[in-house]
């Protein structure tokens, strides 16, 4: 399977700009994934999600526990309204010396790479 983007957006250096998209660099292609089977049927499981009182089937929404059992249910709008403007924009601000990068950084790694045909050149002189 192809890799897909974790981010898409605009790399900025002063006044150029280019489409890229962020890649994860890791990828655990050697590992085993196993799904649920029903051993009666073959079919794989379903997991459905259900209110933990009542038992019954639910819509799975997201909420933030102000409280002890107390939840802010929040909706896509909610995230939208929140969202930066300037979060599709990466700015290089300056360049530094790789020693001088602390080495927690480096438990996860990511590639940069130019969002189709049109980015590819400024991204080469960039």
């Amino acid at each position: 399977m192809a890799s897909r983007p974790i981010w898409r957006g605009h790399l900025r250096l002063a006044l150029v700009s280019c489409p890229v998209a962020l890649y994860n660099a890791r990828h655990d292609r050697a590992a085993i994934r196993f799904n649920m089977i029903n051993p009666e049927t073959g079919n794989r499981i379903k997991m459905v999600s259900q209110d933990s009182g009542t038992g019954a089937p639910i819509e799975r929404v997201k909420g933030y526990e102000f409280d002890k059992n107390r939840y802010l249910i929040l909706n896509d709008e909610d995230f939208e309204s929140v969202k930066v403007d300037s979060s599709s924009i990466m700015s290089v601000e300056k360049f530094v010396d790789a020693g001088a990068i602390d080495p927690i950084y480096y438990d996860a790694s990511y590639f940069l790479a130019p969002d189709g045909k049109a980015g590819e050149d400024v991204y080469a002189v960039l």
